[in-house]
């Protein structure tokens, strides 16, 4: 695509104290997240978690909470002890656009990986 004579432009520049979005994503779904299920990074800092095989969704609704309240991370689940078929997507998990704060991926990221995993994807 030809943007007014430019083949690219550039939309953030992330500075020292930011990681970006697709990094976080990717980072926190690696620790709140465990079991029957693979990680599919989509745009806008957003990674989908798909049941890798039939399976029964666990959720950890108290650190969820916890989560959702940081104001970084959004995370979006089917409700707790879900039956899920092989490739139904399980969650959302939705970070800051662009780049987050490495303070805040910090504090999610170490919620996530102390108290974790959010959630379980447990075969059938």
């Amino acid at each position: 695509m030809n943007l007014e004579g430019h083949s690219e432009i550039t939309v953030a520049v992330l500075d020292e104290n930011e990681i970006s979005e697709g990094e976080a994503a990717l980072g926190i779904n690696s620790e709140a997240a465990c079991g029957a299920m693979e990680i599919r990074l989509a745009a806008g800092g957003r990674g989908n978690l798909f049941a890798t095989q039939n399976c029964c969704l666990l959720l950890d609704e108290d650190l969820l909470r916890q989560l959702n309240s940081s104001g970084s991370v959004t995370i979006a689940t089917m409700p707790n002890f879900s039956f899920a078929p092989k490739g139904q997507r399980l969650a959302s998990v939705k970070t800051s656009p662009f780049a987050m704060p490495k303070q805040d991926y910090q504090r999610a990221f170490g919620l996530a990986k102390d108290k974790g995993p959010t959630l379980q994807a447990r075969p059938i």
